[in-house]
């Protein structure tokens, strides 16, 4: 999708492009979970998980009508192998981006399996059995505002924004760890879905607007793999800290490990001055995108 994207809209409106994108897709992570309830209880688990399936078909349909303009400059003899290798030198060529990289891998290892697993348990014994469908509910409202805030929202140096509004992410495992009570917790995660919805709406728009076209999506593609691959580790090491260092202690230590991931990156020059293309909503910009 990176990718597909600065095929679709000029350059000046990537940013708006991606938050489109990101209001979409959160408004689908506050509506998803009640219409996969409704579809249980009417119709029974295995109908729901078959109508689920469906939908990547439909998502698939509308993909396929896109009308990609971009040529590749990658050589029609290329092989996968080929690709892979071009792909990696370009991920190791561009110093921001694997700084940003490395952070979000970092950031993956010790917050998402924390928030994941410690998170429900802590929350039902501090607040109850209810709150915690609370916290992940106030957190999308978090995001979809704040995807539809970035549509509007203009600055200079856009990466450097996400990166700092990122630092709001860690405030739920921070207040988890602070054994807080849940209206201090709920609001910790309405705050925490705004930075996030900043970061990725950064991340994707710099990615596009600096990276070659003809790599982009290769180098995508690393960003993604080595983001990810911390993940399973750190979900598989949480049971066993929480274990040996109290469920708590590992909570807060992970929030504040991961604001601090979060702000590493601005340690360089290649990221704190990244410029950002300034959004153009006149005319003439308009007429010169691709019709859609």
């Amino acid at each position: 999708m990176r990718g597909v994207v600065p095929q679709l809209v000029a350059k000046s409106l990537l940013q708006q492009a991606n938050s489109l994108l990101g209001s979409a897709r959160n408004a689908s992570k506050i509506l998803g979970p009640s219409l996969s309830g409704v579809l249980v209880v009417a119709l029974g688990s295995g109908p729901a998980i078959a109508f689920d399936a469906l939908t990547y078909l439909v998502a698939a349909g509308f993909l396929a009508r896109l009308p990609l303009t971009g040529a590749s400059e990658a050589s029609p003899r290329s092989t996968v192998s080929a690709d892979i290798r071009e792909g990696w030198t370009a991920f190791r060529a561009i110093r921001w981006v694997w700084v940003g990289t490395l952070s979000f891998c970092l950031l993956n290892l010790v917050q998402t399996g924390t928030w994941q697993i410690l998170g429900p348990q802590l929350t039902r014994r501090l607040s109850g059995e209810t709150t915690w469908g609370f916290v992940l509910s106030v957190r999308g409202v978090g995001m979809l505002a704040s995807s539809v805030l970035m549509y509007r929202l203009t600055v200079r140096h856009l990466l450097r924004f996400g990166q700092l509004a990122g630092v709001l992410g860690a405030l739920p495992l921070i207040a988890l760890g602070a054994r807080v009570h849940a209206p201090w917790l709920i609001t910790a995660a309405f705050v925490a879905g705004l930075g996030s919805s900043v970061t990725a709406v950064a991340w994707d728009t710099s990615l596009q607007e600096h990276v070659p076209a003809h790599v982009l999506s290769r180098v995508s593609s690393y960003d993604d793999l080595l983001s990810y691959v911390a993940i399973p580790v750190g979900q598989l090491c949480v049971g066993p800290l929480a274990e040996a260092f109290g469920a708590f202690r590992v909570t807060a230590v992970a929030g504040v490990v991961s604001a601090a991931a979060t702000l590493i990156p601005l340690a360089s020059k290649a990221v704190r001055r990244l410029p950002h293309a300034r959004p153009d909503t006149s005319a003439r910009a308009a007429d010169s995108c691709p019709a859609t």
